[in-house]
């Protein structure tokens, strides 16, 4: 019996709280859920209504500038198969602008000659532009209408030129303008009509519509507290906002990487509406857009309205929170009696159960800890192990980088060497071997043998002082290099340098100075003489080649056990992030210096591995275009003690119906070879130093029957100035004639020029090339 209560009280209990749960949960649903759902759904429809009234707002406006745009078009038509005069057009467009006061101007531009052929009558005449052109425009400025100037400019720009393209209407997107002779700007928007009379577009009318206009218009909406509307342009830019400080700016970067939607939608013209983050507010909002479909143009603009989240669903949110907190609390009550019908059920049965369980799970406690710690060792050597493992790798990813990039680089300046190397070899090579060719000569008189011998021990002198650099820096680098110290006259050798390099710059503005800290008595020094010699040449000539005007100082000085050199010069100067890779073996300050000066890039890899044997060091401080000082040091061995001190400072100023063949050379020994090759024939020879002026002569003389043009020159290289030639004179002939001799060049420009012939020259062929384009001028063909 007492067990039949117990039972039916459990029963009753249990029903008491599942009824109290149905009815919690009932409430919620129907006041936080449904309710809340109805509230936000209103907002969403007010937006959409807002944003399709705004967008009839809009249209209207563009309507009625589109229909008066038409119309003025229609009213044209009927004046132009009337023959009336031209001044009929310019006052209908002023009573357009003066009848319409939404509109900012009215304007109009016609094809040359279209409506009447009188434009050379009307040039320089207001309000028509200085060509005569009917190009009209007139705009209002307060309560007056003025007119404004164009230009025939104005023909090639976009506005005018694409409904021309493509004879259809065209919006064009937002712009800021100010009309000629008035201070103020305005953000505006125009609406162009082609002029079609006979199947064939004669001219524009447009119609210039005031933004700002749209922009008081559409704040006089009001949506709530934190909403706004807003009008879009098809490229993103907002034309309107309460608030001006985003007018102009773009919708696109302002709604943030993440919503690719409101692009989409803009883009496409579409009517769609979206929750989304705002990303300057960082608030939830609600988000619609609208499409603004503006006559027969292609442009689609949209009205976006926005709407803060939290605000459209305030009483929503409260109406939940009242049901949530009911909830709250019958889930409290329900907790609270379940929890004592299961209390009592579970204190029961644990009674039962607990003392035949306390010890089986303490054994199996003990067992799981044992087995834990266990299984925490493995897992703490296993990580260690990871560790070190993942610390091995990345060590060697990190040297395999560094390994790969070191290899790339030293790929690039080989090859860069080679092709430099090749350049600076054939050059010489090819006027030694020309005028070698030339010496078998037996008709050349004894001066011009002479001087043929003179160019080729110049061109000798130079591939030697190539080939002797290769040398050196190959001994420096395989460390085969030795010292030889003598006994020297330090001042002697800087006189010898001074003299050597005056020489040199005897044709340039440039003043030669040197500085000699010790008296001819005191100058005596225990060092490598070749060695010191040859890095002050190094950087002697470097200064000479780089030095258009000004001065080139350079001398020592003592300073506590060292002999401090330096080379100052005045000219281009060296960027301050290339001052320390310059030193590297085939290097250069910038990959265009070797084009317009050449070099092989060794002469300061050179310097600086002498001096490092020599004990030394070497730097250099410039500013791109204020000149350079290099400095090095060597360690002070004086032969006799220092007695007096004196200082010593020269100067040097230096003031001081014959067939027509093109020679583009910037090398003067190679135009002289071709120069001795043609001289006995009937030839006269034009001579380009570098290719823009190649091209001026084409361009200017048209006597020119074959063009011989070197590859690799200054300010504009062969093969882009024989492209341009090609263009002016299709059918003019032009020999390639390089030091660029690889199977890879030849092959590459073999589209550019009709022949190719290498340095150095075999005159026999050469001659044969000369002789056959000549006799078929102006039939060109590919090698």
């Amino acid at each position: 019996m007492k067990r039949n209560y117990y039972r039916s009280n459990f029963i009753l209990s249990v029903s008491a709280a599942v009824l109290t749960a149905i009815i919690f949960i009932f409430l919620y649903y129907t006041i936080g859920v449904r309710q809340r759902r109805f509230i936000y759904n209103d907002s969403k429809w007010i937006a959409i209504q807002q944003s399709k009234n705004a967008a009839s707002q809009v249209e209207s406006y563009f309507i009625n500038a589109i229909h008066s745009a038409r119309s003025l078009v229609k009213q044209t038509k009927v004046l132009y198969e009337k023959r009336a005069d031209r001044s009929e057009i310019v006052s209908l467009i002023h009573s357009y602008t003066k009848d319409n006061p939404d509109f900012l101007a009215v304007w109009t531009m016609w094809e040359p000659n279209a409506f009447d052929g009188k434009d050379r009558q009307y040039r320089n005449t207001p309000p028509y532009d200085r060509e005569g052109h009917l190009s009209v425009t007139f705009f209002r400025m307060a309560d007056s209408i003025v007119f404004e100037y164009t230009e025939p400019e104005d023909y090639n720009e976009f506005y005018y030129t694409i409904p021309k393209e493509r004879n259809s209407e065209m919006v064009l997107e937002p712009y800021i303008y100010q009309y000629q002779g008035y201070p103020i700007e305005f953000y505006e928007t125009s609406i162009v009509v082609p002029i079609i009379i006979n199947n064939k577009f004669c001219g524009v009318y447009g119609i210039d519509l005031d933004l700002n206009y749209l922009q008081r218009k559409l704040s006089e909406i009001k949506l709530q507290t934190k909403g706004h509307l807003s009008l879009i342009s098809s490229d993103g830019e907002i034309v309107t906002h309460p608030d001006t400080a985003f007018i102009g700016k773009n919708i696109f970067s302002l709604a943030g990487t993440n919503d690719t939607l409101a692009r989409y939608i803009v883009k496409s013209g579409l009517e769609q509406s979206y929750e989304t983050v705002c990303n300057y507010t960082k608030s939830e909002v609600f988000r619609t857009f609208y499409p603004i479909r503006i006559g027969k143009s292609d442009t689609q603009w949209s009205i976006m309205v926005q709407l803060d989240m939290r605000e459209a669903t305030l009483r929503s949110i409260s109406l939940h929170n009242i049901a949530l907190g009911l909830l709250i609390a019958g889930l409290i009550l329900i907790s609270y009696l379940i929890y004592n019908i299961f209390d009592r059920l579970r204190y029961e049965h644990q009674l039962i159960l607990a003392k035949e369980s306390a010890e089986q799970k303490e054994r199996e406690l003990q067992k799981m800890y044992y087995e834990l710690q266990t299984s925490e060792e493995e897992l703490r050597a296993t990580n260690e192990e990871l560790f070190a493992t993942s610390e091995a790798l990345r060590e060697s990813n990190l040297m395999l980088t560094g390994a790969k990039e070191k290899a790339e680089e030293a790929s690039r300046l080989k090859t860069a060497f080679l092709h430099n190397l090749s350049h600076e070899v054939r050059t010489p090579l090819n006027a030694i071997y020309g005028f070698s060719q030339m010496l078998n000569n037996i008709d050349i008189s004894a001066d011009e043998s002479k001087k043929f011998i003179q160019i080729i021990q110049d061109s000798s002198k130079q591939l030697v002082s190539i080939i002797s650099d290769i040398i050196t820096i190959s001994s420096i680098e395989t460390g085969q290099e030795r010292i030889t110290n003598t006994n020297i006259h330090l001042n002697t050798l800087l006189d010898e340098l001074y003299h050597t390099f005056s020489a040199k710059l005897a044709n340039k503005p440039v003043e030669l100075r040197v500085y000699k800290e010790f008296s001819d008595k005191e100058d005596e020094i225990f060092i490598d003489e070749l060695k010191l010699r040859q890095v002050l040449y190094h950087l002697l000539l470097n200064a000479v080649k780089f030095t258009h005007n000004g001065s080139i100082e350079f001398g020592y000085r003592l300073k506590s056990s060292n002999l401090e050199f330096y080379v100052k010069d005045t000219g281009i100067g060296i960027e301050g992030k290339k001052q320390d890779v310059i030193f590297e073996r085939f290097t250069q300050a910038d990959e265009n210096i070797h084009a317009e000066y050449g070099g092989t890039g060794l002469g300061l890899s050179i310097c600086k591995g002498f001096l490092n044997l020599m004990g030394g060091a070497i730097w250099v401080e410039s500013e791109l275009g204020q000149g350079a000082t290099f400095y090095f040091t060597l360690p002070y061995h004086p032969i006799t003690s220092k007695e007096s001190k004196g200082i010593s400072i020269q100067s040097q100023t230096n003031n001081s119906e014959m067939k027509t063949i093109l020679v583009a050379e910037d090398d003067i020994n190679s135009f002289k070879l071709l120069k001795a090759v043609l001289k006995d024939f009937d030839f006269q020879l034009l001579h380009a130093d570098n290719g823009r002026k190649a091209v001026e002569l084409c361009q200017n003389e048209d006597s020119i029957c074959l063009v011989l043009m070197d590859i690799k020159m200054p300010e504009l290289n062969g093969v882009s100035a024989t492209k341009l030639i090609k263009e002016l004179k299709p059918t003019l002939p032009v020999i390639a004639q390089t030091a660029y001799a690889t199977l890879d060049d030849i092959e590459k420009n073999r589209e550019v020029f009709d022949a190719y012939i290498t340095k150095p020259l075999d005159i026999e062929q050469l001659k044969k090339l000369i002789f056959e384009f000549c006799d078929r001028c102006g039939k060109s063909e590919k090698y």
